[in-house]
């Protein structure tokens, strides 16, 4: 028996290194992502740049960095979080993630590259027909894009895959309105106003946060206006 125990310790203590080895960029990756959700952006930082060096070909180490310098709230950061979304895709072109992230916040978000997160949603369908919440990102571009009919069509084909995800509700209600179509939307918009979307927002207060965000990006629709105040009554009704 006492042979046996010192077997099985002795081929533990082989295999030891390669386990610790393994579950360190792991540990890493939870710490940095425990870091950057604290606010403990240097913190975040050193992990991330720790955990590239460590995994140089992994696109999810470099997008945990990427998303830590794009909440930060340090202007100068965003340069560098759009670099590191495209690092993410170079060092591992497969990673679905990586490709819609380098889209959606890189080309969309930062740069207003509106072709290239195009392109780059494109390439994630592609690779994966079976993107959760895939039409949700088309349908957001396209509102950047100040092409409404597209999000209808967008938000459409959302709710045909996941009926049951509100966010399609909410962005076939932008399409409608933004397309002239406000009856449509408003009915729509009432009828999820206090279903939750998203980030614990409920569908008036993730509508009106759209339209801020709009407006931070220069996005101006005419109807946004008169559903500003209608929106407000939904969320604030009881």
């Amino acid at each position: 028996m006492r042979t046996l125990r010192l077997r099985r310790f002795l081929a533990l203590l082989v295999w030891w290194p390669a386990i610790a080895y393994a579950a360190e960029p792991v540990a890493m990756l939870l710490e940095a992502r425990a870091a950057r959700s604290a606010k403990e952006v240097t913190r975040a930082v050193e992990l991330g740049t720790a955990l590239i060096a460590l995994q140089p070909a992994s696109g999810d180490a470099y997008l945990e960095r990427a998303f830590t310098y794009l909440y930060s709230g340090v202007p100068e950061h965003r340069a560098l979080s759009a670099a590191d979304f495209k690092k993410a895709v170079e060092v591992d072109p497969l990673n679905v993630r990586a490709i819609l992230y380098r889209g959606d916040l890189a080309y969309r978000l930062i740069e207003k590259n509106y072709a290239a997160c195009e392109a780059d949603y494109s390439t994630v369908i592609r690779l994966d027909p079976e993107f959760a919440h895939y039409r949700a990102y088309t349908a957001e571009l396209y509102l950047y894009m100040k092409n409404p009919a597209r999000v209808v069509a967008e938000a459409a084909l959302g709710l045909a895959v996941e009926p049951a995800a509100p966010i399609h509700r909410i962005n076939l209600a932008h399409g409608l309105a933004f397309s002239g179509n406000l009856e449509a939307a408003k009915k729509l918009y009432a009828a999820v106003a206090k279903v939750e979307i998203g980030h614990g927002r409920t569908g008036a207060a993730f509508a009106l946060g759209d339209f801020a965000t709009f407006a931070k990006h220069d996005i101006t629709y005419p109807q946004i206006a008169e559903l500003t105040p209608f929106l407000e009554a939904l969320r604030d009704a009881p």
